[in-house]
């Protein structure tokens, strides 16, 4: 699958929306990879999840939203960008009011995922 973020019109507001989340999560102390990922599966609580970017996080809608906000409902389960973290321990599920608008990231050690789908290499440049 050829790499986009959900909302964004084209490739290039993909990228610079990429950039901001990835800034974003650096300002909080989340360095990440340049790695594009599609889809992530992992255990988590012994639940096992399945999640592709542009996808539904189910479970999210009985989350008590961090911080006490008031949160929309269809924004919340809504997966815009699942990164990794430098050093490759950690994964990044990125949702509206999860890494992306506000507060941290849904955070997946690599020992509990069970599968990983990366975005289409972009092609290169001649």
């Amino acid at each position: 699958m050829k790499f986009f973020i959900p909302a964004a019109s084209d490739a290039a507001m993909a990228e610079d929306a990429l950039d901001s989340i990835r800034c974003f999560l650096l300002e909080q102390g989340y360095a990440t990879t340049a790695r594009r990922i599609h889809r992530l599966a992992f255990w988590n609580r012994g639940d096992h999840f399945d999640l592709e970017v542009g996808g539904h996080h189910p479970g999210m809608e009985d989350e008590w939203p961090l911080g006490g906000r008031r949160e929309e409902l269809g924004l919340r389960c809504l997966v815009v960008a699942i990164l990794e973290g430098v050093g490759g321990d950690w994964f990044y599920v990125c949702l509206p009011y999860r890494g992306v608008l506000r507060n941290y990231p849904w955070l997946v050690h690599r020992d509990e995922v069970t599968g990983i789908e990366d975005f289409e290499p972009e092609p290169a440049a001649s």
